[in-house]
């Protein structure tokens, strides 16, 4: 099966919370079925985020998300992360 993908997510997200990514504050997008395998530009439409969760998905690798200027916390447990690089980017 098809892993998820962040585009995929947000739009499930969008449906469940009814609100856009520009005006959430807190984003949920835990632990997906098929779960999400990469992180991707399109994390970056979360532009007033405070924190983001995408715990206990596959996600490989992390991205640099510069958008996210407002971001506090980032919760990235329970994935196959095994580097992290361009966190100084966020927040």
């Amino acid at each position: 099966m098809p892993a998820t993908t962040c585009k995929e997510a947000i739009k499930k997200w969008e449906v469940e919370t009814g609100m856009t990514p520009q005006e959430a504050t807190e984003v949920k997008l835990i632990a997906l079925r098929p779960p999400m395998e990469r992180m991707d530009e399109n994390l970056n439409q979360f532009e007033n985020c405070v924190k983001l969760s995408l715990s206990t998905n596959n996600i490989d690798r992390f991205i640099a998300l510069p958008k996210l200027r407002n971001l506090k916390i980032l919760s990235l447990g329970r994935n196959q992360i095994s580097r992290i690089i361009n966190l100084e980017e966020i927040g």
